[in-house]
C-alpha cells in the first residue's frame, strides 16, 4: 500500500495530467450513515433510540432481518419506520457539512425501494 501511495505522490509531482486532474477534481472527504437504512445492532446499540430492534430482544436478534421477523411477529413494524425518520435526520447531514464533509456513505438494503409491503417481506419496506 506504501508503495501504491509513493507513486500516486510522484505521478502528482510529474505528470502535469495528473496534477491538473486532481486540481479539477474536488478531494472526498465524507462519513457513513450507516445502521440508518440497513439496521445492525452493533451500529445502533442498545438502545439508542427506540426503533428497529425489539425492546425484550435478545442480542440474538443482531441485524434488520431478525428484527423485521419479530416486529411482524407483534404487529409493530410502525417502530422501524419510527426509528428511520429519528436516527439520521436533515439536521446530520447539516452537521457533516458544517465539519467540512462533502460526501455521504448511505447503505440501504433492497428492501428499502420495494415497490410493495409484500415485495420487501420478511423487511419493513421504506415509505414513499
Amino acid at each position: 500500500a506504501a508503495a501504491f501511495v509513493a507513486l500516486l505522490l510522484w505521478a502528482a509531482a510529474h505528470d502535469p495530467l495528473a496534477a491538473d486532474w486532481a486540481e479539477r477534481h474536488a478531494r472526498l472527504r465524507g462519513v457513513n450513515f450507516g445502521g440508518w437504512l440497513v439496521a445492525e445492532r452493533w451500529l445502533v446499540g442498545p438502545p439508542t433510540v427506540p426503533g428497529v430492534f425489539e425492546p425484550s430482544s435478545s442480542w440474538a436478534q443482531d441485524d434488520e432481518h431478525d428484527a423485521s421477523l419479530a416486529r411482524r411477529g407483534s404487529g409493530t413494524t410502525e417502530a422501524v419506520s419510527a426509528f428511520r425518520d429519528v436516527f439520521i435526520t436533515r439536521a446530520d447531514f447539516a452537521a457533516a457539512a458544517a465539519l467540512g464533509l462533502n460526501s455521504v456513505r448511505i447503505p440501504f438494503g433492497w428492501w428499502i425501494a420495494a415497490p410493495t409491503d409484500a415485495a420487501a417481506e420478511p423487511y419493513v419496506r421504506g415509505r414513499g
